[in-house]
């Protein structure tokens, strides 16, 4: 929660000191954007309390991964783009049974660490390859 609020915090201070600032309305939406990571983290701290005293149940659903994969790249593109990271995604639509909101969490950790130490100007290949063995499941790999 303290990168949330160092966000916050820092928005606000050229906001109080520079209130006629061009870039008044991105900083009004980069706080909205982490009021709404901080509304998640305190969800998930309250779902991992009821984890935690076994009262937790995990909502799965069916959904298509790569449609989740591919949203999340393109989320997260801008970040890529700045530091000059090239992305290399190849996706085959296939059908999974899980927490599509866990899911997404998972995928943004992982993306958001490839672009975090991936030496600038390289790239990172994210890429998934469907596996038959008795049950029909997907893995997906992130490289760097």
């Amino acid at each position: 929660m303290k990168t949330p609020l160092s966000v916050i915090e820092s928005c606000l201070y050229v906001l109080r000191d520079k209130p006629d600032s061009p870039k008044r309305g991105y900083y009004f939406s980069a706080m909205e954007d982490e009021v709404k990571k901080m509304d998640l983290l305190v969800a998930d701290m309250l779902e991992l309390a009821k984890y935690e005293s076994g009262t937790y149940q995990m909502e799965l659903s069916l959904f298509r991964i790569d449609v989740v994969l591919a949203k999340v790249c393109e989320k997260l593109a801008p970040d890529m783009t700045d530091r000059r990271l090239q992305l290399h995604a190849s996706f085959t639509p296939a059908e999974v049974v899980a927490n599509p909101l866990r899911i997404e969490q998972v995928i943004v950790n992982f993306l958001t660490n490839a672009i975090r130490y991936t030496p600038e100007g390289e790239s990172i290949i994210v890429s998934m390859i469907e596996e038959q063995p008795i049950r029909r499941k997907a893995s997906c790999s992130i490289w760097n």
